[in-house]
């Protein structure tokens, strides 16, 4: 009889089937924060550094606001590589992406590791009954905790009006 203990894993996700690109994750994204799934259009906020195998940073982006689907990625052949990781990330989750040459990087990087982190997903939804887009709100941050301002109470509220041009 053999007594098995399972020490510890490591989640892989094989993100196009064809193991050009690999994502490993490296810290869990905050509890509760994964909900619906991530889809193009969805505006996030996050931090990338993609590394050669020789050491040398080839893209890096700080906290930079980014649309999926958007394609606007740096280099842009990133951009399909960077949506489909996003989608499977929660608020908060770090991940590697192991990129195979060619795939995602030109080919003469070689093997390119990205270090990948989601820290912030910035909800929108349409608020008029019509559902016309001719209102919405955005939340920039999410809060903590639980609490919520009674009838009567007063709060503090941030409002940025976003015009088309020419309006």
């Amino acid at each position: 009889a053999f007594d098995v203990e399972l020490v510890g894993w490591t989640a892989r996700e094989d993100l196009f089937g064809d193991g050009s690109r690999v994502k490993e994750v490296l810290r869990e994204g905050r509890a509760g924060a994964r909900g619906r799934p991530l889809q193009e259009g969805a505006e996030v906020l996050v931090s990338y550094d993609a590394v050669a195998v020789g050491g040398c940073s080839i893209a890096r982006r700080e906290r930079a606001e980014y649309l999926i689907g958007s394609g606007a990625a740096s280099p842009p052949s990133w951009a399909p590589t960077l949506d489909r990781a996003l989608c499977s990330m929660a608020s908060g989750e770090a991940c590697a992406v192991l990129c195979a040459p060619g795939h995602a990087f030109s080919e003469a990087h070689g093997e390119v590791s990205v270090t990948l982190e989601l820290h912030e997903v910035f909800e929108t939804s349409d608020v008029p009954p019509t559902k016309d887009g001719a209102l919405v709100k955005q939340r920039r941050r999410q809060g903590d905790g639980h609490r919520r301002p009674e009838d009567g109470q007063r709060v503090r509220v941030c409002v940025q009006s976003v015009a088309a041009e020419g309006e």
